[in-house]
């Protein structure tokens, strides 16, 4: 989903608004074990999965699945904040 909000108009201006790379770990129960790692590259408009080759990450953020989910699918009274 968000390999092809970066290929769009929209993705392509965040990429040139932001650039920074962002690490996202996901853990099935408990953060730190069997842990999945995305790399959400806002300088190339890239998203890869494992470890991040070039440096340094901006920042991180550690989720267990659950809870990555419900932040990626919140929804209020009327809508989901990602479709």
């Amino acid at each position: 989903m968000m390999k092809h909000h970066l290929s769009t108009d929209a993705g392509k201006e965040l990429t040139e608004k932001i650039g920074l790379v962002y690490q996202i770990k996901v853990s099935p129960k408990k953060l730190g074990f069997e842990e999945v790692t995305c790399i959400v590259d806002l300088k190339k408009g890239e998203v890869t999965k494992g470890k991040y080759e070039g440096g340094k990450v901006d920042a991180t953020f550690s989720f267990k699945d659950d809870d990555f989910f419900q932040s990626c699918y919140w929804q209020d009274e009327s809508s989901y904040c990602f479709h």
